[in-house]
């Protein structure tokens, strides 16, 4: 079967140019894989159009602090009182006269006000243990935010920047929720944990459904429009198993191989549209070093391909890698992150822009899933 050439408009606001390429053998990438795609988004889509596309969706983001740093930009950039859902692009002079619209500080977002309890309770342990507890106890509040958990202050100032979608955070990097290391073997095998992801996969399949989301079984089956997921950083943070090539070393890389495994079947029982976050170029950081080069560039690829395949024989859709392939940044992280015991926010998101708005579009455009059926597909972000 030759290769094809496809421009799908589903939206109208989103053209995206789709390539998929030919089953020949020599596109083939591990066995059984289905060809790999290549979706690359154009043109650039404005933030009040963006706005517009993720109205009313549930987002499921489920990661570390990489992961917090997509979100909140998200949240920042789509629900800025400029962007008025019902009724166009209002001018900021004109949106400051109506006072029920207020943007969100990025200085102090509101996680204290929003934190899933069950998650929080995970935290305490860990805070417990720790200096400066008043500091590190709201960054536990970040690592659990929860929309569904806001009390009536955090759902006001949420309503009153009007975030046009609806968030979901957990913190999948290890059980501790403040700590650092451990990784998915820390978190899906936790009971602890393991009660915690229910307990937001419950909350949201109970909650009145979003107007975007499909009527009939699909709509039952799913509590989310779509989950976005990372990991990696900490599973080989400080782990003497990875830090040498050898016997060790690839038992650990194939004991993560199986456990990410296990993860991305889980997660895609939650939502159709499912996107892998892969850091594949930030230089200057640990994901262009041993061992977590190796794993972003070799592991995580084949890993998706083969779940995706398993996937598609269900008669499902794969997952799509959102590769970020925008000018190497500086560090671990694209966010400027500051908290201490009464605040918690970004000095600057400006470096995560390019990244969190492509995501954005991967998970609310409707074409993502259809485009997702031919099995896993990677997506380059700039």
């Amino acid at each position: 079967m030759p290769g094809r050439l496809a421009v799908v408009s589903p939206t109208g606001v989103g053209t995206y140019l789709i390539v998929l390429l030919s089953y020949y053998p020599r596109f083939q990438r591990g066995l059984g894989a289905p060809p790999l795609a290549r979706l690359v988004p154009r043109p650039w889509m404005s933030a009040s159009a963006l706005s517009h596309l993720c109205a009313h969706k549930l987002l499921l983001f489920v990661g570390d602090s990489t992961m917090q740093e997509v979100m909140w930009t998200l949240m920042l950039d789509l629900g800025r009182c400029s962007h008025d859902l019902h009724g166009g692009h209002h001018k900021r002079e004109h949106v400051s006269r109506n006072r029920s619209c207020a943007a969100l500080d990025p200085l102090n977002l509101p996680v204290r006000s929003c934190a899933n309890a069950r998650c929080m309770a995970m935290a305490h342990t860990s805070v417990a243990q720790m200096a400066s507890s008043g500091a590190v106890l709201l960054k536990a509040n970040s690592r659990c935010f929860s929309m569904s958990a806001c009390d009536a202050a955090g759902r006001a100032m949420l309503h009153g920047a009007r975030v046009p979608f609806h968030a979901e955070f957990v913190w999948s990097a290890n059980e501790g929720i403040v700590t650092n290391g451990g990784g998915l073997s820390r978190s899906f095998r936790s009971a602890s944990w393991r009660a915690y992801f229910a307990d937001i996969a419950r909350l949201n399949a109970t909650s009145s459904s979003s107007a975007s989301r499909p009527h009939g079984d699909a709509a039952r089956r799913f509590a989310f429009d779509a989950v976005i997921f990372t990991a990696g950083m900490h599973d080989t943070y400080k782990a003497p198993q990875f830090k040498v090539p050898g016997p060790a070393y690839k038992g650990a890389v194939a004991a993560y191989a199986r456990q990410l495994a296990v993860a991305l079947h889980e997660l895609s029982h939650l939502a159709p549209t499912r996107v892998f976050l892969s850091i594949v170029n930030r230089s200057s950081s640990r994901f262009s070093r041993f061992p977590l080069r190796e794993i972003v560039t070799t592991v995580h690829p084949n890993v998706l391909r083969n779940v995706s395949a398993e996937l598609v024989r269900r008669g499902e859709g794969g997952w799509i890698s959102a590769l970020e392939a925008a000018p190497p940044g500086e560090g671990d992280h694209c966010g400027n992150m500051l908290y201490d015991e009464n605040m918690f926010g970004y000095a600057s998101t400006a470096n995560c822009t390019a990244l969190a708005h492509c995501v954005g579009r991967l998970l609310c455009d409707p074409g993502t899933a259809s485009m997702a059926a031919a099995g896993h597909s990677e997506v380059q972000c700039r």
